[in-house]
């Protein structure tokens, strides 16, 4: 039997619309956190920080995640982390 684990990494009071094995709430970049996003035609916008909380950033989370998964070393690329999964 196959045993599916559904992570589940998103913003304050949003509805998964299922039940998640693992629920990670994050900040809201622009709201929370600062960050950079990109309009249609691909030009960057910068965002500030509106005010503090305790939440951790996705990068934060994500980065801790790759971490604990790789001995402390922090994977930074695609071909890289394949490479490590498939040992």
């Amino acid at each position: 039997m196959v045993r599916y684990i559904r992570n589940w990494l998103d913003y304050p009071y949003a509805d998964p619309g299922f039940s998640p094995t693992v629920s990670i709430t994050s900040a809201v970049y622009g709201i929370h956190a600062a960050g950079t996003i990109y309009r249609m035609d691909n030009v960057p916008l910068s965002l500030r920080k509106l005010w503090d909380t305790d939440l951790p950033t996705d990068e934060y989370v994500l980065s801790e995640i790759a971490k604990q998964c790789h001995g402390g070393e922090l994977v930074q690329s695609r071909e890289l982390l394949h490479s490590r999964i498939k040992q």
